[in-house]
C-alpha cells in the first residue's frame, strides 16, 4: 500500500534526489576488517586562516536550494513537551551547568560545539552528509570511499545535534537539523526503508534519530515515519537471532546493537515493540557471550572476542533492561579498562572511536566507578585529536580505523557522539562504591 510521506513545512514542490549507487562489501563495521588508517595532508598552523566563503565548494555539482518535506504546521513550543527522563540532561542550560558532575567539563563542551559547527558548514544542500563526496571546506580533506552510505552517516549527525538537545524545532541548529529530518524523510520507500541502497547499518542510525527527534521535539508529524522505519527493522530480523547487513541475513553483533537502539529509541517515543523481538535480540547476545562470567563478547560466533564488542553487547544488555544478564560485568569493565583509548595516529588501528563511542557509553550507564579512569583517558585522547585551527577546525582527523569507510565526517561525528556520552542517556544504575 501507499503511505503519504510526512512534511515538516510548506513547499511548493519536492526535490528530486537520486539515491546514491550502491556497491558491495561490509558497512561501517568495528570488528570484521582489519586496521586501516589514512594519510591526510593538513595545513600548518601557519597555513590557517578564517574560512571564507570561497572555501566552500560542491564538488558533485550545482548547488540545490533546500526545499522543505513538511507540511503546513509547525511543532509545539519547546516549553509544552514533556520530559522524557531518559534525555532530562541534554537540554543545552542543563548540560552546561552540570557538566563537571557529569563527567565532561568546559573544554570538552567547547569541542561538541565546534564539531556540530564544522559539520552544520558541510552538510550538503539537499541535507544530507555526502562520504565521499562531502560539501567540502577547501584543505579539510579527507572523504571516505562509501557511496552507499549516506543514510548512515546523516543519521549519525542528526544523533549528534540531538544528543546537544538541538532539534528542528529548537537551538542554533534548527535549520541544519530541519534540512537533514527532510532528506531522511523524503528517501524513505512505503515499506519504510530509509537505506538508500545502504545496509541495516543505515536503517537503524536513520530511524534512531527520526524516533530521538520525535522524543525531544513532540512533533508528531515525524511519527509516521518513524513507525515506518521501526516496522522495517522488525521485519528485516532474522527469526530469534539478530540483524546483519541485509533483511534476515544472518546476525553479527555490529548491526545488531544498531538496532536495539532504534528499537530503544522508539519504545522511548511511545511506539510498540512486540516483545518476540528483544527476546530474539537476547538470544543472539547468548550466541556470542564468551568468559568464564559471560561478560565478553564477539562478533559472530566461533569469531575471537574483542574489546569493541564486548563493549557493545554489554551495552547491549543493559539498554535492553536485562540486568540479570549482565552478570559478567565485572569481567567486561577489566576487559575494557585493559584497553583505554589513547590518542596514537601513528600506529595502525590504534584510534578506533566505535570502540571508544560504546565502552564509554556501557561505561557510564553501569555506574561503574571504573569510568572516571576511563574518561580521563577518553578525554586526554578526543581533544588531543580534535582540529583548533584553519578550515577543519572542530573536526577530527581521518586517521581512526574506520576512516578509510566514514572519512573525515565520519571520524568528527563519532568523536562529538563520545563527549555528549554524559548527557545523552541518564546513567540506568546508580554508581558502585
Amino acid at each position: 500500500r501507499r503511505v503519504e510521506r510526512a512534511r515538516l513545512s510548506p513547499t511548493a514542490s519536492e526535490a528530486t534526489r537520486p539515491a546514491p549507487a550502491a556497491t558491495a562489501g561490509a558497512g561501517l563495521d568495528a570488528s570484521a576488517r582489519g586496521p586501516t588508517a589514512l594519510e591526510v595532508s593538513v595545513p600548518s598552523a601557519s597555513e590557517s586562516r578564517a574560512v571564507t566563503p570561497t572555501d566552500i565548494t560542491t564538488p558533485t555539482g550545482s548547488a540545490r536550494l533546500h526545499q522543505s518535506l513538511i507540511a503546513a504546521g509547525s511543532p509545539p513550543p519547546p516549553e509544552s513537551v514533556p520530559d522524557k527522563a531518559i534525555y532530562q540532561m541534554r537540554k543545552p542550560e542543563k548540560r552546561r551547568q552540570y557538566i563537571s558532575e557529569l563527567g565532561g567539563s568546559p573544554a570538552t563542551e567547547q569541542a561538541v560545539e565546534a564539531a556540530l559547527d564544522w559539520l552544520a558548514k558541510v552538510q550538503s544542500d539537499d541535507g544530507r552528509w555526502d562520504i565521499d563526496g562531502f560539501k567540502t571546506v577547501r584543505q579539510a580533506g579527507g572523504a571516505g570511499d562509501r557511496i552507499d552510505a549516506d543514510a548512515a552517516i546523516t543519521g549519525l549527525s542528526l544523533l549528534a545535534y540531538l544528543g546537544a538537545g538541538y532539534t528542528h524545532a529548537d537551538g542554533k541548529h534548527k535549520q541544519t537539523v530541519l534540512k537533514a529530518l527532510d532528506w531522511v524523510i523524503g528517501g524513505q520507500k512505503p515499506d519504510g526503508d530509509l537505506r538508500r541502497g545502504g545496509q541495516m547499518y543505515d536503517q537503524a542510525m536513520a530511524a534512531a534519530a527520526l524516533c530521538e527527534a520525535l522524543s525531544l521535539s513532540g512533533d508528531e508529524r515525524l511519527r509516521p515515519p518513524a513507525e515506518l522505519a521501526i516496522q522495517f527493522i522488525l521485519q528485516a530480523q532474522t527469526p530469534e537471532s539478530g540483524w546483519r547487513y541485509q533483511p534476515r541475513e544472518d546476525s553479527d553483533t555490529s548491526v545488531t546493537g544498531w538496532q536495539l537502539l532504534a528499537m530503544k529509541s522508539a519504545m522511548i517515543a511511545g511506539i510498540a515493540i512486540p516483545e518476540q523481538h528483544l527476546r530474539w535480540t537476547g538470544l543472539w547476545l547468548d550466541r556470542v557471550r564468551k568468559g568464564a562470567a559471560g561478560g565478553l563478547y564477539t562478533y559472530m560466533p566461533g569469531h575471537a572476542v574483542t574489546p569493541v564488542m564486548t563493549a557493545e553487547g554489554w551495552f547491549c544488555q543493559m539498554f535492553a533492561g536485562a540486568r540479570g544478564n549482565t552478570r559478567g560485568q565485572e569481567e567486561s569493565v577489566r576487559h575494557l579498562m585493559e584497553n583505554r583509548p589513547a590518542w596514537n595516529p601513528v600506529e595502525r588501528g590504534a584510534i578506533n572511536m566505535y570502540y571508544w563511542y560504546y565502552a564509554t557509553l556501557a561505561l557510564h550507564l553501569s555506574g561503574s566507578p571504573e569510568f572516571r579512569d576511563w574518561n580521563a583517558s577518553l578525554t586526554s585522547a578526543l581533544l588531543q585529536g580534535c582540529v583548533k585551527d584553519g578550515p577543519a577546525a572542530g573536526s577530527w582527523e581521518p586517521s581512526c580505523l574506520l576512516a578509510e569507510r566514514g572519512g573525515r565526517l565520519y571520524t568528527t561525528v563519532m568523536g562529538c557522539l563520545c563527549l555528549e556520552v554524559y548527557y545523552r542517556f541518564m546513567p540506568l544504575y546508580q554508581p558502585e562504591h
